[in-house]
């Protein structure tokens, strides 16, 4: 499965990977279900979640917003799971 970050600091972030303290309040990472819903927050980024334990947003969740972003809380995602998507 495939997940997609955007960030304008894809440079650092294919070096250092995906570090969840790094997010605003509890330690996560913002992942979105397709590219198009990543390219508004900067350079497009494929994320390789096999074998990570995540699951996309769903109905129970307050901002639930059908399948299209979820957050992973399992820690960081080291850089040889992430690509640049072009």
């Amino acid at each position: 499965m495939k997940g997609y970050h955007g960030s304008e600091h894809s440079v650092a972030i294919l070096e250092e990977g995906l570090l969840a303290a790094k997010a605003p309040g509890c330690p996560h990472i913002w992942l979105a279900l397709r590219p198009e819903d990543a390219v508004a927050f900067g350079t497009v980024l494929e994320v390789d979640m096999t074998g990570l334990d995540f699951d996309w947003m769903d109905q129970d969740e307050p901002d639930y917003q059908p399948f299209w972003q979820g957050c992973y809380h399992g820690g960081d995602i080291g850089p040889e799971r992430i690509r640049l998507l072009r």
